[in-house]
């Protein structure tokens, strides 16, 4: 019965059949190559940055104007793209 469906419709047995190979070469090639590589084991150098320190002991005016340009430099920093991360840091 199988075999005369076969006969009566080709482009389907040859797909059908077609399928069933590129599946079972999948399955193949999967088993044999498939594996992950194992990742090497290297310790991540963290640099952290040094803590800010002044020894500018100015007038009130230097400090207001000091606090006032770290103010635009915020606002245009803000203003940036922001930067790419890399996979390490996620």
């Amino acid at each position: 019965d199988l075999i005369e469906k076969a006969e009566k419709q080709p482009n389907i047995t040859i797909g059908v059949l077609v399928s069933v190979a590129v599946i079972i070469l999948t399955i193949f090639f999967k088993i044999l190559f498939g594996g992950k590589k194992p990742k090497p084991n290297v310790p991540e150098a963290r640099s952290e940055p040094a803590a800010e320190t002044s020894d500018n002991q100015g007038s009130r005016e230097e400090k207001r104007e000091g606090v006032e340009e770290e103010e635009e430099e915020e606002k245009e920093d803000a203003a940036a793209a922001p930067r790419r991360r890399s996979r390490r840091e996620t």
